[in-house]
Order: structure tokens, then C-alpha cells, then sequence
């Protein structure tokens, strides 16, 4: 391995080694000796189990930026790209202009899941600060980058934005904080890993983001209404009644938790139209191996994503999480259930992120009804029948969470009951 190697650590153990090739923008990994034969479903798919060095030549599309998925999995989107070429620019460099791997090193131990990247670079630590404060000196950021100025903030101010504001995934404004279970103070949430602190990703709703209406609420409306449809999904409340919480699923008990995307997990471009189907993820759950309840559980949000129009449920917003003692994979909490567009705009038909029986619009009872019976779900029709009843209540759901009427009852105007076929 060439001597820029990063190292690649889990659970406190070094799993392998990521170097570019000489002369191209291509990335080896190698496993360290054995370690495969330790915990030989870490990365199931898309690294092979050899102790030989492995370059990924297929890998060069956007998601991946040339590393192995279940690698660029750890990587920001693009809020998070955004903030870090913005701390690169403050500091003298081009944005973009870090390779990959050099990325990685910045992430380090900061990251979402259990993967960690060495060397790690200095980062000085972050003050401490209150949310709310946070959040304001974020979207004066954000204002500044529309206006092209520069806010003038402090030191301690840019490294809680970059500290809070980089490592987590999607493409809206979110920070990952932790919280003292006692005393109440916030911190990055790189920082504490402990069972003292509680581990938050807070979407914000910002003032000159989201002009129409608080989409956070929409969110939070959204999360207690398929709690009561049933569908497993991560503690989650309104801060501030401006800003949806949700309590992280690969922090739990003071530990981390190897967590994956199905993108990552399988090599998939979430973009790519011909594997992003609900087909691929049902054959992908499979293949994992995780219960068979989890099938169920899996059919369960497909059947929510249609009924109330969330049709942003892409492969990188279904995951699944690692088990190190059984060396086994589950699913994870549902996350990012929400109503992707904007309610006050008028749309024609928008195709889904993920197709349904050969179908990006226009889905049927009898459509869901085909992969029920395809990965041998129990009771869909019932599982189907229960998600419409529970759809009902959107209305009620809507004003608990201090959604608009007009907003409410937009949004309400996409959702589909299935009534006919």
C-alpha cells in the first residue's frame, strides 16, 4: 500500500487499508491479514473476502467518487459538501480539491455508523453552544452563500458548524449533536459516545431555506403517523417547535453501530433507474439474510411511501444494521419518511425514487400485492388495509404537529387510499 494508506477501523479493530493508485483516481483496499475470516459479513457484497489488494474500477460514478460504496457511505451529501468546501475555502484551499481519501481523514471517528478513517486530522474542539445559537449562525451562513458574502463569525462559531454539520447524510440542513442526559448541554456530536449522552440528528427549519412553511413539522407529523401505522422508527420530537430531533439508530448503549445503506451495502447508484426498484431491496433484504419479520416490516413502509406520497424513499434512505456478535444484518429503523415536495406548489405526476412492479406512478393494490406474495409477506392485504386506516388520521397528526391547515390539506390531496384497481 502506498504511504498516503488511510487506515479503515471498526469496533476499535483495523479492518483493512484505502490508497490511490498511482496516476489515476482509482482506490485499492486490502484487507489486514484475516480479518474477513473475524467478521466475515462486515461487507457482504462489494468487498471481497481475499487477502489480496482489491481496486474498484466500476466505482467512479457520482455517489462513489472511486471508493467501495459500503466506503463512500460514510462520505457527506450535499448539505455536508457544502459546509466542507466552505471550511475549505476559509482556510485557503479550492473546494473540492481534497481527494477522497484525504475527505475520509477529516471524517475520521466523526462520522455516521462505526467506520472510522486514519490518520486522523486535527480539528480543534468546538465550544460549547446553545442549539438555538447554532442554528442561527448556520443560516446567516447559508443566507451569505446565496448573497456571495462572507458572515463574519468567530472561530468557535465555524468549528461547531463544521464539527455539528458535516458528517451526516441528505441534502436538506441537519446537525448531529449529543446531549448531556443530566446536565442538558449540547455538544457536536463527535465528540461523546458514552451512555451519558443521548444522540440526536436534528433537520433544521431555517428562515431563508424553507420560505413557505416549516417542512420539520410536516416530518414530525409524518414520523407519529406511521409510529401508529405500525412502522419501527427511531425516537423522534420537535426543539423549539421549529426543528425535528431523532434519536440516531447507530448510537445505542454508549457503543457504535456499523450501519449501512442498501446504496452502500450493494454497490448501487441510488440514481440509476435500473436498480432502483423495491424489487432490488426485497432481494437485497434476502440476501442479507435479516429476519423474516424485517420482510415484513419492509413491505409495510413500501405501502406507507405510496398511501402518503412519499415518493423520496431511495436507496440511500432504507438501511441496515450489522450485528457483531452474530455476524448478522437487520433492518433499521425506518428514517426520511416524509412529504418530499413543496404542498403550496401545484405537480403533475412525479414517477417514485423506487419502482413497484415495473411502475414509478400509477401503483395499485394489485402491484403491492404482487411482492407480498413474491417474499411471502403474511397478511398484506390486512398490512395494507391497516396503513389506509391509519391514513385517516393525517389530519389529527397534522395539527399535534402544528402544521398549517392549508398545508395539511395539501398535502392530504396527494395521498392515494388504493380504493380501486
Amino acid at each position: 500500500m502506498e504511504n498516503e494508506a488511510v487506515t479503515v477501523k471498526i469496533f476499535g479493530r483495523e479492518v483493512g487499508k484505502l490508497a490511490a493508485e498511482p496516476d489515476n483516481d482509482r482506490v485499492i483496499f486490502q484487507y489486514r491479514d484475516g480479518y474477513f475470516r473475524d467478521l466475515p459479513n462486515i461487507f457482504p457484497f462489494v468487498i471481497k473476502k481475499t487477502d489480496r489488494p482489491q481496486m474498484f474500477k466500476g466505482a467512479e460514478n457520482r455517489p462513489f467518487r472511486g471508493l467501495p460504496s459500503v466506503i463512500a457511505d460514510s462520505l457527506p451529501d450535499d448539505f455536508g459538501n457544502m459546509l466542507f468546501n466552505d471550511w475549505l475555502k476559509r482556510r485557503g484551499k479550492e473546494p473540492g480539491s481534497l481527494s477522497p481519501l484525504e475527505q475520509l481523514t477529516y471524517i475520521s471517528d466523526r462520522g455516521m455508523g462505526a467506520l472510522e478513517y486514519y490518520p486522523a486530522k486535527d480539528i480543534p474542539e468546538a465550544g460549547s453552544m446553545k442549539l438555538e445559537e447554532i442554528i442561527s449562525i448556520l443560516d446567516r451562513v447559508i443566507l451569505s452563500k446565496r448573497e456571495g458574502t462572507q458572515p463574519d463569525l468567530n472561530e468557535a462559531a465555524l468549528f461547531n458548524i463544521f464539527r455539528m454539520g458535516t458528517s451526516a447524510g441528505g441534502a436538506r440542513p441537519k446537525l448531529i449533536i449529543s446531549r448531556n442526559k443530566v446536565t442538558g448541554e449540547i455538544a457536536p456530536g463527535d465528540i461523546h459516545t458514552s451512555n451519558e449522552w443521548g444522540h440526536y440528528l436534528v433537520k433544521l427549519h431555517l428562515e431563508h431555506v424553507d420560505t413557505d412553511y416549516n417542512r420539520a413539522r410536516v416530518e414530525y407529523a409524518y414520523y407519529l403517523l406511521a409510529r401508529h401505522c405500525g412502522i419501527e422508527m427511531s425516537s423522534s420530537m420537535m426543539v423549539g417547535e421549529q426543528h425535528f430531533a431523532t434519536s440516531r439508530f447507530d448510537r445505542s448503549d454508549g457503543k457504535k453501530r456499523h450501519v449501512l445503506t442498501a446504496s452502500g451495502i450493494a454497490g448501487w447508484d441510488f440514481h440509476d433507474p435500473f436498480v432502483s426498484t423495491y424489487t432490488d431491496l426485497f432481494q437485497l433484504a434476502v440476501a442479507l439474510k435479516v429476519p423474516h419479520r424485517d420482510i415484513g416490516e419492509l413491505f409495510r413502509r413500501m405501502v406507507f411511501n405510496v398511501v402518503m406520497a412519499n415518493g423520496d424513499d431511495h436507496l440511500k434512505n432504507h438501511s441496515f444494521i450489522y450485528r457483531e456478535e452474530s455476524d448478522a444484518w437487520e433492518l433499521a429503523p425506518g428514517y426520511d419518511i416524509n412529504y418530499p415536495l413543496n404542498a403550496l406548489n401545484k405537480y403533475g405526476s412525479v414517477p417514485r425514487a423506487l419502482m413497484i412492479h415495473g411502475k414509478r406512478r400509477g401503483i395499485k393494490r394489485a402491484d403491492l400485492m404482487g411482492l407480498a406474495k413474491k417474499y411471502s409477506v403474511k397478511g398484506g392485504e390486512r398490512i395494507i388495509d391497516q396503513v389506509i386506516e391509519g391514513a385517516m388520521e393525517w389530519e389529527r397528526f397534522a395539527d399535534e404537529a402544528l402544521v398549517p391547515e392549508k398545508v395539511a390539506m395539501a398535502i392530504q390531496g396527494d395521498h392515494d387510499y388504493l380504493e380501486s384497481d
